[in-house]
């Protein structure tokens, strides 16, 4: 499936929607003479793309410049530094929006720096894990990058997961930032769209040794050969979800919008008011609602269950998915990793869940 760029600007002027907060627009984004983690531009958007890409065209007038790609967000953004003084390029813990975090990898930049040079960094995620950060000079071709997959780690040493707004910051040097682009790895016109919390992030796939590919919405993505988008958010309840439609869903023109949320909510009358918002975003947007019952752990799933009960849209019943005998009400601690995130088999089960209850998104 091909790519599909939600944001390219050459910073004539400040585009819509974005904050600028110490660059000077100048055919670009001129850097100030003092830099500083207060020194950002930024789309103040409010994203979580399962896979994006941030890309910069960056013309270097200083060697020892130092500058960032990052993803704004009060908890678990990400952020990427390219420190050309020292030849490095790293990745950090979650960046709050403020300090840089503890490093959690780097690797050497393999090639000189020649001032007045453009070069072409990129910031991404890929899979809800994969994390790069890559500089590519623009006349030799030449390239050096640095990677991180989550997975491999525990929660807490973690390279972010890249939630929020897309920007650039400027530490020390001389930089003009030429282009700015934020890309989704899938196409505009995708066929589905899934959104959810951890569940359908995939927090607590790598501890049975899996991998993020083995997220039920990660099978539902490679079975309609990439043609899906990917939105989860872990802790996301009812009215997250709702705030992150505003950007990842209005961006996108999918067929089928499944959403899997309810594990975090705890009012099952604010829960029932944020759906119906959520299915009407979805029709106005054109395309079909399925809702799903989440797994069973959350305290509201019965209730979400009944609510559910003869709609007019898809229901799939992930609780019957998750439960002794499916019926619903008893976990099968035997598909979890805890008392509420389902472990492979777990998502197997939603899985095999989806294709019988929703067999029209796979055909």
């Amino acid at each position: 499936m091909g790519k599909y760029s939600l944001c390219s600007t050459y910073f004539r002027t400040l585009p819509e929607g974005w904050v600028n907060n110490g660059f000077i627009i100048n055919k670009g984004l001129q850097s100030p003479a003092c830099g500083g983690t207060n020194i950002t531009a930024y789309w103040d958007i409010y994203s979580t793309l399962d896979a994006h890409i941030l890309r910069a065209r960056v013309r270097i007038a200083d060697k020892k410049s130092s500058f960032a790609l990052f993803k704004k967000y009060h908890t678990q953004g990400g952020i990427g530094i390219i420190d050309c003084e020292k030849k490095q390029l790293n990745l950090y813990k979650p960046w709050l929006g403020e300090e840089i975090p503890e490093m959690v990898t780097s690797a050497p930049i393999t090639f000189e720096i020649v001032e007045n040079r453009e070069y072409i960094v990129s910031y991404e995620k890929e899979n809800g894990s994969f994390h790069r950060l890559k500089i590519t000079d623009t006349v030799t071709g030449q390239s050096s990058e640095v990677t991180y997959l989550n997975s491999n780690y525990p929660f807490g040493d973690y390279a972010g997961k890249q939630w929020g707004a897309p920007g650039i910051m400027f530490l020390s040097g001389n930089i003009l930032v030429k282009k700015f682009e934020f890309i989704s790895e899938a196409a505009q016109d995708s066929k589905i769209m899934i959104f959810g919390d951890s569940i359908t992030e995939g927090h607590g796939m790598d501890n049975n040794r899996a991998t993020y590919h083995e997220r039920c919405c990660a099978k539902v993505r490679d079975c309609v050969n990439g043609s899906c988008v990917i939105s989860g958010r872990g802790s996301g309840d009812s009215a997250d979800l709702l705030a992150r439609m505003d950007f990842d869903l209005e961006k996108f023109n999918p067929q089928y919008v499944v959403v899997i949320i309810g594990t975090n909510d705890t009012d099952i009358n604010i829960w029932k008011e944020n759906i119906e918002k959520a299915v009407l975003k979805i029709r106005n947007k054109g395309a079909e609602p399925i809702i799903c019952v989440p797994p069973v752990g959350g305290e509201l799933i019965p209730q979400i269950a009944e609510y559910l009960t003869d709609k007019d849209f898809t229901v799939v019943r992930m609780d019957y998915a998750t439960s002794v005998n499916h019926d619903g009400i008893t976990q099968d601690t035997t598909l979890f990793l805890d008392s509420l995130h389902p472990n492979t088999f777990g998502n197997q089960r939603m899985y095999n869940q989806l294709l019988i209850d929703a067999p029209e998104i796979f055909e």
